[in-house]
């Protein structure tokens, strides 16, 4: 448990239901949830106490028994303020009455057409529903997914607060000497939302390798490394595949690169601001919440377009003054999203409903 400060009448005791993960598992939520309680530290008299949910097991009878544990365990726990870090680790919350609680909301991706699978896409709904309806706040991670919850759901906009993530720039940072200047490496790490991602990232790293000889192209994440070789064989071109990444080593992997890409089928990463934080300019499409992360400080594209993904590669090679102007403004941007600001903002929502 962690003794923060509560400026109200007495103290007040946080209950966050998670999952039992920590920073280095390499899971966004995970991050979101290690950042958010480490950081909660700016206050005493709060106390902040952390419930977990383990992976699910992919036995149907032990997975159901691991449910009913974890139901068991949010009905009996005694606070002034439940806040679940996703809409299903809410369902306990709204069925028991918890109050005053607070739901996380990181995206709603699930419900767009080729992102979710279709057929559960009526039971999420119905969830998501029961939660919105049944808790006091929501905190989501972008104005876009405010809209998208007030369109698909009918919730109250002051019912939903935006709080952005953040990027630990005190371990994100630009490492002298880890770029060198040949040959170029063209990074992307994560796990894409949608598999013809990596299809498109490996079609643009051909038609770049055919006009830029000197180039690296990494590709690291919990990506399956058949598939990859498999593309890189199809379209002719030398993707190394890195595999996982243990968090210490991102830093001066993302220094390293001259350029980080993003799938043009996915939506924000936290290894967006990572990168940019370590001084590497960042190619991301324009769409979702992505331009209100990364504002005028990436190079955008409009499509899925492999071709246009090439060029705005290529652009970054060639053009020395655009990549030290992207670098720079990276750097800025980077700064302005921190994780001490997503807890501060947090506990002002937290301070609101204990008010």
């Amino acid at each position: 448990m962690i003794h923060v400060e509560w400026h109200g009448n007495g103290p007040a005791r946080i209950c966050i239901i998670g999952y039992e993960i920590d920073e280095r598992s390499g899971w966004g939520i995970a991050r979101y949830t290690w950042q958010l309680i480490r950081n909660l530290k700016f206050a005493t008299g709060i106390e902040v106490a952390f419930t977990g949910c383990g992976t699910p097991s992919k036995k149907l009878l032990r997975r159901n028994l691991e449910k009913l544990a974890f139901f068991c365990k949010v009905f009996k726990l005694k606070g002034s303020l439940y806040h679940a870090i996703t809409p299903i680790l809410a369902i306990p919350l709204a069925v028991a009455n918890k109050s005053p609680s607070v739901v996380t909301v990181h995206d709603l991706l699930h419900f767009y057409r080729g992102y979710g699978s279709e057929h559960k896409m009526k039971l999420d709904f119905a969830y998501h529903a029961y939660v919105f309806d049944k808790l006091d706040a929501a905190i989501t991670v972008a104005e876009y997914w405010k809209r998208d919850i007030m369109r698909m759901f009918g919730v109250e906009n002051k019912k939903i607060h935006v709080v952005y993530n953040g990027v630990d720039t005190d371990k994100y940072k630009p490492i002298k000497g880890a770029r060198s200047q040949q040959p170029k490496r063209i990074l992307y790490v994560g796990s894409p939302t949608v598999l013809r991602g990596i299809d498109i990232l490996i079609q643009a790293f051909n038609m770049v390798s055919k006009e830029y000889k000197d180039t690296e192209f990494l590709i690291g994440g919990k990506v399956d490394k058949d598939y990859i070789l498999k593309l890189s064989k199809k379209f002719d071109v030398n993707v190394k595949h890195i595999g996982f990444i243990p968090e210490e080593r991102l830093p001066y992997l993302y220094s390293s690169a001259h350029v980080f890409v993003n799938p043009p089928t996915d939506e924000f990463s936290l290894m967006l601001l990572e990168a940019m934080a370590c001084g590497t300019p960042v190619i991301a499409r324009d769409i979702f919440e992505v331009r209100e992360y990364l504002g005028d400080a990436a190079l955008m594209v409009n499509s899925e377009k492999p071709s246009e993904l090439a060029e705005a590669i290529l652009k970054l090679l060639t053009d020395e003054k655009l990549w030290l102007r992207l670098s720079r403004r990276g750097l800025e941007r980077a700064r302005t999203f921190t994780w001490k600001r997503t807890a501060e903002n947090t506990y002002k929502v937290y301070t609101k409903l204990l008010g």
